[in-house]
């Protein structure tokens, strides 16, 4: 056995055994502690034996070369692809059987937070489609299936590109990392507990930071194995699997191992308090008032808000059965006491009545947008211009994925920002458009690896579709945050911000990202930057959760509509003025972003024509 073997079995062997351990005492936690055992146990042992056996492929895989860069015997070749397969049909359903546990144990744990409720259900469908198309797409790689088993592959044989498919697909991997991590962040901070227990809580549940890290490490080593096709091509009849797939494999079977264990931690408290109450309670005495009442609050526990004008929300997980506990409980046989809740959300104040300082926190989220998406959107107008030099295209392919993303504007403001802002407020109107970003962003990873021209047109649309939406909401909570009669000032002033992202950006991105592209290929290195874009928006939902935006209803614009009209005459020529109005904004906008974008896109080339060499 080589040198990376050996380390390759001891890595896999010891992360697999503490991972088996964390099992082992999540189901003694559950079953005779906590006395109930739900569908989030059984998705987290269904994704243990899964692991095990990749694993035991994985460890297999290294008695036949894996890990040389050469001296591969020719009998080792077969039993080399087998191991491929098998690691490849058992990655994606073990990957999403732990993550389906833990959120799972989401959907059980809080049941009155509509954001983080949604947040989970989107990130669970992500999980669950994802998971059952790669876990097919791996099932059957090549037709016919024989040559998935064989390390060259016969004539008049047809097989998918297994490195170009986990590329494309490692950012839904990362990003739902992310997701799983920052979703009950908000959530946590709100419920009532001492200080020294919340702070166990927080780091209980961003031990995913981990995962996220090994899944990044693990499509470092995807993007080098993909880089070293391209610069040192093999016959296309020969699967390489001796070098890079080997780390490729050694952090995959880490990455479920080590996700295994941190779907496994929130679940041993009861455990815990049970061996070591002292490791999660100050005091003997603290530790025997939990052990009966173990969610009773402190008197030191002072609530994060000091308005408290809606009921306190209930931390509902899994308290309908009369001898059931929750994973914050660590009694056996005690009464179970009520669940901890959460510290009291004042209602939000109504946007039309705040003051110019009341108005600053909600305002600096929003800027915050407006500065991400204007750097997006330069990023992105780099990006197809290079796209196209890069893969021998003409400017024409520039111009009409140009056009998508401004084509989605049609839609998303009619479709999707107004319905969501009748019905819900622009709290979930914003946290929409953001989400309908993050898609769009995770499907340029997918389209800049494969160089599809379809699928970048398809996630511009998608981009475009969030940005439209994020900016209809956002220019009205602009317009109607703080002291009327400075709407056109505060919406200046954003303007502004998302003018500086949009002018830094593409020079960051020629100078930086771009600096060393010169053909399609060369486009895997850039990758990292729609990772971050995809990521951003998923930072700005939680700020949002943390910090709720006032809103208005629609009786109160009606009064401030009836307010401004009664010095305005109703029509003009027989035409309700609203209508005429509707008309001019629209004439304006389309005119000043026409002629915002012709100059945009054809500025360098009206300098090189117009100034002499």
């Amino acid at each position: 056995m080589n040198q990376f073997g050996e380390a390759d079995v001891i890595v896999n062997t010891v992360f697999l055994a503490v991972a088996t351990v964390f099992v082992a005492a999540r189901f003694i936690s559950r079953i005779y502690i906590v006395h109930r055992v739900t569908m989030s146990d059984y998705a987290m042992l269904i994704g243990w034996v899964l692991v095990s056996g990749l694993s035991a492929a994985n460890i297999y895989a290294t008695t036949k070369g894996l890990g040389l860069r050469e001296g591969v015997l020719e009998s080792w070749r077969d039993p080399l692809a087998r191991a491929e397969y098998v690691f490849g049909v058992l990655y994606y359903p073990a990957l999403a059987a732990i993550k389906l546990s833990i959120l799972l144990f989401y959907l059980m744990l809080v049941k009155e937070e509509f954001i983080f409720r949604l947040g989970t259900y989107i990130t669970l469908w992500v999980v669950l489609l994802s998971g059952s198309a790669l876990t097919l797409v791996n099932l059957f790689p090549c037709r016919p299936l024989s040559a998935s088993f064989q390390i060259t592959t016969p004539p008049g044989t047809y097989c998918i590109d297994i490195v170009a498919l986990y590329i494309s697909t490692a950012t839904i991997d990362i990003i739902t990392d992310v997701a799983i991590v920052l979703l009950p962040m908000p959530v946590l901070w709100r419920v009532r507990l001492p200080r020294r227990q919340k702070v166990i809580l927080l780091l209980t549940f961003g031990t995913g930071l981990f995962v996220i890290v090994i899944s990044v490490l693990r499509t470092e080593f995807l993007l080098q194995r993909a880089i070293q096709r391209v610069t040192k091509p093999q016959p296309p009849s020969v699967h390489d699997l001796s070098y890079y797939d080997a780390y490729v494999f050694l952090w995959s079977a880490l990455e479920l191992s080590l996700g295994i264990m941190c779907g496994c931690v929130p679940m041993l408290k009861p455990l815990i308090g049970r061996l070591l109450p002292r490791l999660l309670y100050a005091s003997s005495l603290s530790s025997e008032r939990t052990e009966h009442e173990p969610f009773a609050l402190s008197e030191d526990a002072a609530p994060l808000s000091p308005r408290e004008s809606t009921p306190a929300i209930p931390l509902s997980s899994m308290d309908q059965m009369p001898r059931q506990q929750t994973f914050l409980s660590t009694s056996g046989g005690g009464p179970v006491s009520p669940p901890p809740d959460f510290v009291g959300i004042a209602r939000s104040k109504n946007i039309l009545a705040m003051s110019g300082r009341e108005s600053m926190m909600p305002l600096a989220v929003i800027f915050t947008i407006f500065l991400l998406w204007g750097f997006a959107y330069g990023i992105l107008i780099t990006f197809y211009w290079e796209f196209s030099q890069a893969s021998h295209r003409n400017q024409d392919v520039s111009f009409a994925l140009h056009a998508t993303f401004f084509g989605a504007y049609l839609f998303g403001p009619i479709l999707v920002a107004r319905p969501s802002l009748q019905r819900w407020g622009f709290q979930i109107t914003v946290v929409v458009g953001l989400s309908i970003f993050w898609c769009g962003m995770l499907l340029f990873w997918p389209a800049t690896v494969l160089v599809s021209l379809p699928e970048l047109f398809i996630a511009s649309f998608v981009a475009g579709l969030g940005i439209s939406v994020l900016e209809t909401s956002a220019d009205l909570f602009v317009a109607l945050c703080g002291p009327q009669g400075r709407g056109g000032m505060r919406l200046s002033i954003a303007r502004g911000i998302q003018a500086v992202g949009w002018a830094a950006s593409p020079t960051f991105a020629q100078q930086v990202l771009f600096k060393h592209t010169t053909s399609a290929s060369t486009l895997i290195t850039v990758q990292w930057i729609f990772l971050v874009l995809a990521i951003v928006p998923l930072v700005l939902v939680v700020m949002c959760s943390l910090l709720p935006l006032p809103e208005v209803s629609n009786e109160e614009l009606d009064e401030l509509a009836e307010q401004c009209q009664q010095n305005v005459a109703p029509s003009v020529c027989g035409v309700h003025v609203a209508w005429i109005t509707l008309v001019l904004a629209f004439l304006a906008q389309f005119c000043t972003i026409g002629g915002q974008e012709a100059f945009h896109t054809n500025f360098k080339s009206l300098v090189i024509f117009n100034v002499p060499q």
